[in-house]
């Protein structure tokens, strides 16, 4: 939350809007976001804090339901492009629609990691743009000495520009030899479909004539059941 601030005080308070969506939570979530909403308050920070008592259905179905509460976080921004879209159509005005839309994960980020993806997303022209999101463990060598281990994570969804998952090995994370050279030297690749933990995201295709949202695959046809992100990156 204190690195979200952060991330606000440099774009601007008044720039940002950020919605959340909590339900089911039995730990100190809810009071936690009920503070940091009168933090947001504080700073005049636009937002929307929806907190549900309902936990997910115990027949529900994972990947649709993970899809409606990912359309409820943007619940707003749809009632805002809407409400934008008619005044455009009245005064021609643009001048208040979003720039991106950023989706954060159960992640641990610093500030710069978020404005450093909202430079690439503006540098390279890019629809999607994602981070590394990486784990960590420990090996045992033969000594008994405990070596750390870093590897990729989110291999569900991730896939290269060829189309093939990402692996674990971060020195040869792709089926690309050119994206892998350049994640070598840390430097920005395309792909074909990313999430890791944070995405900026172009807002346009939520809004007409595209209006696309957060979907599970389309039943009785051809499309393989996905992740929600991995059916939007197809979309977009």
């Amino acid at each position: 939350m204190q690195e979200l601030l952060r991330v606000f005080k440099l774009l601007g308070f008044e720039n940002v809007f950020i919605s959340i969506y909590e339900n089911g939570s039995t730990d100190k979530t809810r009071e936690m976001l009920e503070n940091f909403s009168a933090r947001l308050e504080e700073y005049k920070v636009q937002h929307r804090l929806n907190m549900k008592n309902s936990k997910r259905p115990e027949n529900s179905h994972r990947i649709e339901y993970l899809a409606n509460v990912r359309n409820k976080a943007l619940e707003p921004y749809y009632e805002f492009s809407e409400k934008k879209r008619q005044q455009r159509m009245l005064s021609g005005d643009r001048s208040m629609e979003f720039d991106k839309i950023i989706f954060i994960n159960d992640i641990m980020f610093c500030r710069n990691d978020i404005l450093e993806l909202i430079l690439q997303s503006n540098n390279n022209q890019a629809d999607i743009t994602c981070p590394m999101d990486l784990d960590y463990y420990d090996e045992t060598d033969s000594s008994g000495n405990k070596i750390p281990i870093k590897t990729f994570r989110d291999t569900w969804v991730a896939r290269d520009i060829k189309g093939d998952a990402f692996r674990k090995n971060i020195k040869d994370l792709t089926t690309d030899s050119e994206s892998n050279k350049r994640a070598e030297k840390g430097l920005p690749f395309q792909v074909q479909c990313c999430w890791n933990g944070v995405v900026v995201l172009n807002p346009k295709p939520f809004d007409n004539p595209f209006n696309l949202r957060f979907r599970r695959s389309v039943l009785n046809t051809t499309e393989c059941a996905a992740s929600e992100c991995s059916l939007l990156c197809n979309d977009y």
